[in-house]
């Protein structure tokens, strides 16, 4: 499960973890928030009574604003022209890259296959999602043939994209993985014991 809003360096991976090793209280205070994945696995957990989220950013309080309802029926898809004009906030962390609000998310080559293709899933009517299907059809082709990509570039990518999931599977300990024990999980760039 993805926990907490978009946020470069979020806990989510490491999430449920941090909550499942915490002795149940009224009040979960969670100091370094940052986009709030730890606050929102303590909510979801039933062990806590009252959450206190604190970060230098804001990010919390789109995460407060987010589940007070504040983007109920937010289903927007920005293109890039969109993205620069705006000054919605959400909108602008969550279609930033690196969460940045300021550097729009995909390059300019695969901005309307990703545009077309979020569309085509969040379209309101079956006329919308239609549509934006033989639009993501089209600008597919459209990047496939352009761009270079060949279909041995693909296949090598997957294959690469296979290999890299199981490396990070078998780097995960074994009382993690389900196998008895309860190793904490080894992040990388920390020393450990």
């Amino acid at each position: 499960m993805k926990y907490g809003v978009p946020y470069r360096g979020s806990k989510n991976a490491i999430a449920e973890w941090v909550v499942e090793h915490l002795p149940a209280s009224d009040t979960f205070v969670d100091l370094f928030a940052g986009g709030c994945a730890v606050t929102h696995a303590a909510m979801l957990s039933g062990k806590f009574e009252r959450f206190v989220a604190n970060d230098i950013s804001d990010a919390p309080d789109v995460f407060r604003d987010a589940i007070n309802g504040e983007f109920e029926g937010y289903a927007t898809v920005p293109t890039r022209d969109e993205f620069n004009a705006s000054d919605d906030d959400a909108l602008r962390l969550m279609y930033s890259f690196g969460n940045n609000r300021t550097d729009y998310l995909w390059s300019r080559q695969l901005e309307p296959v990703k545009v077309s293709a979020s569309r085509m899933v969040l379209g309101g009517s079956v006329h919308e999602r239609r549509t934006a299907y033989r639009e993501f059809i089209r600008e597919l082709g459209n990047f496939l043939e352009n761009d270079c990509v060949s279909p041995d570039k693909v296949k090598n990518l997957q294959m690469l994209e296979a290999v890299s999931r199981l490396e990070r599977i078998t780097s995960i300990p074994v009382g993690i993985r389900g196998g008895g024990g309860h190793k904490p999980p080894r992040l990388p760039g920390c020393r450990h014991p």
